[in-house]
């Protein structure tokens, strides 16, 4: 057997057990059933080559020593991986059991549904360090929004441009209707040598906890045990400040976070907005009321600039909000065509949202120069 061979298949199941932790992948996702599988086609390789201890050992330091391990985890989550984990051993290895602190672990967990939850992902398997760790809400509608919540939409346009499908390097970025924070985030992390991004949402809520997400994953803030336990329980801490807020990245890049309510919006709320490459949006066409408004957003800041693009993924939910969402472009006479269109099977499926492995489309978008 190649070692580089068996080195490999530890390593996906490794990497599949923290995923599945540490980015709260529901039990009940068809996830768990493909790493079901890889261990009983792996284990019997892992017993003949003596090396399920060391796997094992490998999974439970993911487990109890992790660096991710700082954060809070949902007692209910953690206890439904540990029991995966010993029905895993108790069909592929009978015999090897897990450790006292694992089954300690198992016993101290809550039955509690925490309010928040901390959700870490990386979706750049080429690059170091680009995990990203989320707060986000545990429901997918709650405080009078969705956007506490990432969606399908976001997963499929980070991965379409992280992917390179288009440049985005040394340029400007406004996100509308940015949720948590997971598309921004991961971008700014697989590309640092975008110029600025500009995060907006219209809801106090989900900018507060855009910009403690920012702090959380691009100024590494050291937040205590207490901290993030009260956030779990309550969602992020008020900034202290109005909006906007501003950070600068490593790297130089500038990143503001802002309030932006779609209603409101006009040729002076767009004064200093000339120099924008890219629109980015995703999930952001789920209510006909908004569409409007939306396409009054993406018609003012188009005819700013000439060579800004705007590129918005929508999930096919329904077919007669997509029609809307094109009579609406239709109607500020703007150019669109949908350039990239995905499905994710049900392993992929990984967010917690409503749709299991609908499609997923994304529009590009422009205002033709009079």
């Amino acid at each position: 057997m190649n070692t580089n061979t068996i080195d490999k298949k530890i390593e996906i199941i490794i990497d599949g057990v923290l995923e599945g932790l540490y980015g709260q992948v529901l039990i009940t996702k068809a996830f768990w059933n493909q790493l079901d599988r890889y261990c009983e086609q792996y284990f019997e390789e892992f017993k003949r080559l003596d090396k399920v201890n060391y796997v094992v050992s490998q999974i439970e330091s993911a487990i109890l020593r992790h660096p991710l391990g700082r954060y809070p985890m949902s007692g209910i989550h953690l206890r439904d991986v540990i029991q995966w984990l010993k029905s895993c051993l108790s069909l592929n290895a009978p015999g090897y059991n897990l450790s006292r602190e694992i089954d300690d672990l198992l016993h101290e967990s809550s039955s509690i549904p925490p309010n928040f939850i901390f959700k870490s992902l990386r979706r750049n398997a080429f690059k170091e360090d680009t995990i990203v760790t989320l707060l986000e809400e545990n429901e997918i509608i709650g405080n009078g929004t969705t956007g506490l919540t990432s969606w399908q939409g976001a997963l499929y346009l980070t991965d379409w441009l992280v992917a390179g499908n288009i440049e985005i390097k040394d340029c400007h970025i406004v996100e509308l209707g940015a949720g948590t924070g997971f598309l921004g985030l991961h971008l700014l992390k697989s590309i640092p040598s975008i110029k600025s991004y500009n995060f907006t949402d219209g809801h106090p809520k989900v900018v507060s906890t855009i910009w403690f997400n920012l702090l959380l994953n691009l100024r590494e803030e050291s937040f205590s045990e207490r901290e993030m336990q009260a956030c779990v329980e309550n969602g992020p801490p008020q900034p202290g400040q109005k909006f906007p807020l501003a950070l600068e990245t490593a790297s130089g890049c500038e990143v503001k976070v802002d309030l932006l309510d779609w209603t409101q919006y006009d040729n002076e709320t767009t004064k200093n907005s000339d120099n924008i490459d890219f629109i980015l949006g995703s999930d952001i066409t789920y209510h006909k009321s908004l569409i409007p408004p939306l396409c009054n957003v993406l018609r003012t800041m188009l005819e700013k600039n000439s060579k800004t693009k705007a590129y918005i993924a929508c999930t096919e939910r329904k077919k007669e909000t997509l029609q809307c969402f094109e009579d609406g472009l239709k109607e500020i006479n703007a150019n669109f065509r949908v350039i990239a269109k995905g499905t994710y099977s049900p392993t992929e499926a990984l967010l917690c949202s409503d749709v299991l492995h609908q499609p997923t489309r994304i529009y590009l978008i422009t205002i033709p120069q009079v």
